[in-house]
């Protein structure tokens, strides 16, 4: 093992959750398909270069520290915060909603936000009917078990710069690189970087969800910029400060920043780009959203479905609460909304051919930007989360077929 992939480990004995809905109704005999399914995924979810006993010792750490402590704390904060709108717009009380998160949390380690982002306190719903978060992974890995040439394809994708080189060689339209950069460049951000490059956008080769992202430029000659989750960097010492955060955890890209189409700008109130996530499974479309961004330093995060046979954005169905303010902020947003998506039809053409050409993988999430000159691929990713696409088709819909 390397060094780094110890490091790695080392740094998971601070997680919270296990890898998976642990419980310890897997030990009973006579188990119902729901719950053998369940062990499944938590079973898969160990990572390949991690002994099986090493990997359940850990599990065992994650769970105790959970049930014994942090599950109780998380429900308590996260009934206070919802209970009230629940209890009003939904007539479940705060003891049922409480009941219900608890044997949630305590019983099977599932985050009380998840059964409220997915309506299950709301609605009274099953546990059953959705992937959560702490088994995303899982699920990719079972799912994956039927592509032989998976790690191949997920390697690749997680290898952004590697990516990029593979995709345009094969005559996709992928954002250019200013340059690649190592960590082992001690030089400061506005030491390596100059006005007459224009904006840039820094994220990690080996990342995901955005980790320490953030764009740069200059304002009348003076170093400016924003981290990807909306707070300002509003002097030189910011920006390299944010540069010395994201080369410690790895190598950095950095990327021109990009402009929304004209078309999408009225739906965004912010000048970062907004992201096109195109699902592609089996052949075929298996959901869309895109990600809007605010203009505020809050750096709130926004997605409206999108119609995979139309192209058309809409909003997403009882995600909030009336009258929450994201809620509110969307419909301002929808009613901006173009009827289709510009360069809608190419986007999953050429979506469905870059899943064919490298990837043996179930499914996989394309990002894109959708520029003034045509769309641009930003990244694949193949163990991207479940939220978007469960909400937009339903539970375990997006089991394979």
């Amino acid at each position: 093992m390397s060094i780094r992939f110890i490091k790695k480990v080392m740094r998971r004995l601070n997680q919270s959750l296990p890898d998976g809905l642990v419980s310890p109704c897997y030990l009973w005999p006579f188990q119902t398909q729901e719950i053998r399914l369940r062990r499944q995924i938590w079973w898969a979810s160990k990572h390949a270069k991690i002994p099986r006993p090493i990997w359940l010792v850990f599990q065992l750490i994650y769970w105790l520290r959970w049930v014994l402590f942090e599950g109780w704390v998380n429900t308590f904060k996260v009934v206070k915060f919802y209970h009230a709108k629940v209890t009003q717009h939904y007539n479940v009380s705060y003891g049922e909603q409480l009941r219900r998160c608890l044997w949630g949390a305590i019983g099977w380690s599932i985050l009380p936000n998840d059964l409220y982002t997915y309506q299950i306190i709301q609605t009274r719903g099953s546990l059953f009917e959705f992937i959560y978060t702490n088994e995303v992974i899982g699920w990719h890995a079972l799912q994956n078990r039927a592509h032989p040439n998976a790690r191949a394809g997920q390697k690749l994708l997680g290898d952004k710069h590697t990516f990029a080189q593979v995709m345009r060689d094969k005559g996709f339209r992928v954002v250019q690189e200013c340059t690649h950069p190592t960590p082992q460049d001690l030089r400061s951000f506005s030491e390596q970087f100059q006005p007459d490059q224009g904006a840039v956008f820094c994220k990690l080769n080996k990342g995901n969800q955005a980790l320490h992202a953030f764009a740069a430029y200059w304002i009348d000659g003076d170093l400016r910029g924003h981290l990807q989750t909306g707070q300002a960097l509003n002097s030189a010492a910011d920006v390299d400060a944010a540069w010395d955060r994201l080369i410690s955890h790895g190598s950095p890209i950095v990327q021109p920043c990009l402009r929304n189409h004209p078309q999408i700008a009225p739906i965004s109130n912010s000048n970062r780009i907004a992201n096109l996530r195109v699902i592609t499974r089996e052949n075929r479309i298996g959901a869309a959203n895109i990600a809007l961004y605010s203009s505020d330093e809050i750096g709130d995060t926004f997605w409206m479905d999108i119609d995979p046979k139309a192209g058309h954005p809409f909003l997403p169905s009882s995600m909030y609460p009336q009258h929450h303010p994201k809620l509110i902020q969307l419909q301002t947003f929808a009613q901006n909304a173009p009827k289709t998506i510009p360069y809608w039809d190419q986007i999953c053409a050429d979506s469905l051919r870059a899943h064919g050409q490298e990837f043996d993988l179930w499914a996989i999430a394309w990002d894109w930007a959708v520029t003034p000159e045509g769309p641009i691929l930003l990244e694949g990713n193949a163990g991207w989360g479940l939220h978007d696409w469960q909400l937009q088709n339903g539970g375990l819909s997006v089991q394979a077929e």
